[in-house]
């Protein structure tokens, strides 16, 4: 019986010093693990996906009322596609009264050409039709003209009279018969007579070259005003300035007043490179730069089951920014006191399910994992101990 227990107390022995040596086996072998094996340091951030192209927003030009909205909320429409119709009526009485003033002063230098530069009367083609103006000014043209002939004639023949005076006179008083003084007066009158002809002529000219400056001037500004008031009347009729999907729609009723600059909706792109937009707190940018890579995680695709995309840091913010809609008039508390702002180019567009492709879309919160560095784990467990003994220290 004694044999028996001093048997059973070696396999006790033998047991214990087993399990001590495991024991220490498996302390040894966790320590040379937790000093060997890393782990990615991550600095998380909050986002949303955007499209490179940015997400344009549609505004009324000018002042009307809406008579159609060509679209739906999230409906995908094409380039140049028509969204909302603006009645045109205050538009178009605009553009027409800018654009008969145009005509008008098109004319108006036409015939101050032909008057300055002594040539005959012609319009340009892009007038060829406005008859009613044409005739008015060649009207005026020629009345003005021959009321600049008459007067010229007038002087003519009042010259020709002194000349014939001149020469009869020229005789008389080589002969002693006329005295030099009826002489001198002739010729005097002769020249007075030629300088009036002259200036005649040269006033009509000259009137004419002077309003032509001042005709050319208000043309040149009558015509840009009639491009704006055109472009004005056209984009009565607003359309996608890209292919994209509608959201926002401001208003949804026929007749509503929209205000020059007022939102109406907006078109996010699509098949546009897709990024992520996120935002970093201050306390952990400090590691954060561009090149790193990062995992994005979706909140509409589970990332346990369908998981996430990768992408690259390819923007960091220089300074803190805050969101401005979230700073309430009056309100004293700041509700974002600023994050660091970080674009990510995602390595592809949707993420592939059992022989599926979920599809990334503008406007998906997602939340992204950088990672900007490695730690072993023994590391991450000395980390804690490191604190404690720092706190100690602290005076």
């Amino acid at each position: 019986m004694a044999l028996h227990t001093h048997h059973y107390g070696d396999d006790m022995q033998y047991a214990g010093r087993g399990l001590l040596y495991t024991v220490i086996f498996t302390v040894i072998a966790a320590f040379v693990w937790a000093y060997y094996f890393d782990l990615d340091e991550i600095t998380k951030g909050q986002g949303k996906v955007i499209s490179s192209s940015r997400e344009q927003v549609i505004q009324a030009r000018d002042m009307g009322t809406i008579v159609e909205i060509a679209v739906d909320e999230g409906q995908e429409v094409k380039r140049d596609e028509v969204l909302v119709k603006i009645d045109p009526t205050r538009m178009e009485a605009g553009y027409n009264e800018v654009h008969e003033k145009w005509v008008a002063l098109v004319a108006v230098e036409a015939r101050l050409k032909a008057e300055s530069l002594g040539i005959g009367l012609s319009f340009p083609s892009s007038i060829k039709n406005e008859r009613a103006v044409i005739a008015r000014e060649t009207e005026i043209y020629h009345s003005r003209l021959k009321a600049m002939q008459d007067a010229v004639a007038i002087l003519n023949r009042s010259l020709d009279l002194v000349r014939k005076e001149l020469a009869m006179t020229e005789p008389m008083v080589a002969q002693g018969v006329v005295s030099n003084v009826e002489l001198f007066r002739l010729r005097r009158q002769e020249s007075e007579l030629q300088n009036q002809l002259s200036d005649r002529q040269n006033r009509f000219r000259t009137e004419a070259a002077n309003e032509l400056t001042r005709v050319s001037s208000e043309l040149a500004q009558t015509h840009q005003n009639s491009i704006a008031r055109r472009d004005a009347m056209v984009q009565t009729v607003i359309k996608s300035p890209m292919a994209g999907v509608v959201k926002n729609i401001r208003t949804t009723t026929i007749g509503a007043v929209v205000q020059a600059g007022q939102d109406i909706m907006e078109i996010v792109p699509v098949g546009e490179e897709l990024l992520v937009e996120a935002f970093i707190k201050p306390a952990d940018i400090g590691f954060v730069h561009i090149g790193q890579r990062a995992m994005v995680k979706f909140s509409a695709y589970d990332f346990s089951k369908f998981g996430g995309i990768e992408g690259v840091l390819v923007h960091v913010s220089p300074d803190t920014l805050k969101d401005e809609r979230q700073q309430k008039p009056g309100n004293p508390v700041t509700l974002d006191e600023g994050h660091y702002r970080v674009i990510v180019k995602l390595d592809k567009s949707d993420i592939a399910y059992h022989g599926k492709n979920m599809p990334i879309m503008p406007g998906m919160v997602n939340t992204i994992d950088i990672r900007t560095g490695h730690k072993t784990v023994l590391e991450y467990i000395l980390r804690p101990l490191q604190r404690v003994s720092e706190a100690l220290t602290e005076k």
